[in-house]
């Protein structure tokens, strides 16, 4: 699953499969692992009975099965079915419990699509782009299945071309923008299209989109001030010319950087490594 749990309690000798991740689950702790770091993936038919056999047959925890067979029968809601599982080992606080049942419960009326966006958005947020970008792609591959409205079809390509701008992934996010505006028609997906210009350097690409849109002359000047603003901070200028000046010539006119230089790139490499991991 990624990370090493500590299992105090039995280990199954034939383990419970979970579809929706294609793991394999061997204990309590592996179960309540998967619900705290996977509660955009739960439905109702994680509620089930083979779930429940499991736990009485393989993990030897007849007295929670009997539990849980009790709220399946009396159709408890999702979050205090998976809140049992949580209390019945010691692998969360008190705290995560409750922040995890909260979650639960706040998706419960949710739509998968819109469950789906929310993992990739928190995934977008946590620094993990290339995992956000697979997931937003994969809603829109299967928009017709899950039957997305239109306007969150466009939300979630505004925050796919949020996560390739994270990237420095300039035309493809501006294709998202574009693709975004023309769905939900929001404020907030224009202004990106056009800052996705300005920042890419791509002034014909910008005035395009401004004649295609019918920008108004006020947006237009409200943009490029915020653009100019933003390239003329003080310590983003300082920041470039230090760089700039720790680079070094040694006696045979070769450009090395200096110690400081070379640590801050590679603090760049890997702060940019981080994010695209999968």
């Amino acid at each position: 699953m990624g990370e090493l749990i500590l299992c105090r309690m039995p280990i199954a000798g034939s383990p419970y499969y979970i579809e929706e991740k294609g793991i394999n689950i061997y204990s309590l702790e592996e179960l309540s692992y998967y619900i705290a770091n996977s509660t955009y993936l739960l439905t109702p038919a994680f509620m089930n009975r083979q779930l429940i056999s499991w736990i009485g047959r393989e993990l030897k925890e007849v007295k929670l099965e009997k539990e849980l067979e009790e709220l399946l029968d009396e159709s408890t809601p999702l979050h205090i079915f998976c809140g049992h599982i949580l209390e019945s080992n010691g692998l969360l606080t008190p705290y995560e419990i409750r922040e995890t049942v909260k979650k639960i419960s706040e998706l419960e009326n949710k739509s998968e699509a819109e469950c789906r966006k929310i993992r990739a958005d928190s995934m977008r947020k946590n620094g993990h782009l290339t995992d956000s970008i697979y997931e937003y792609e994969n809603l829109l591959d299967r928009k017709m299945e899950l039957r997305i409205p239109i306007g969150l079809e466009g939300d979630i390509w505004h925050n796919l071309g949020s996560a390739y701008m994270g990237l420095f992934f300039f035309r493809e996010a501006e294709n998202c923008f574009r693709n975004a505006y023309e769905k939900n028609h929001r404020q907030q997906s224009l202004r990106a299209l056009l800052m996705a210009f300005l920042v890419s350097k791509n002034e014909e690409g910008f005035q395009k989109e401004v004649d295609h849109f019918l920008v108004s002359p006020a947006l237009v000047d409200e943009i490029r001030k915020t653009i100019k603003d933003e390239e003329n901070r003080e310590d983003l200028l300082a920041s470039k010319d230090e760089i700039l000046k720790e680079f070094e010539e040694d006696e045979k006119g070769r450009v090395q950087a200096s110690d400081k230089t070379a640590k801050r790139l590679n603090d760049w490499k890997a702060e940019y490594i981080r994010q695209c991991r999968i």
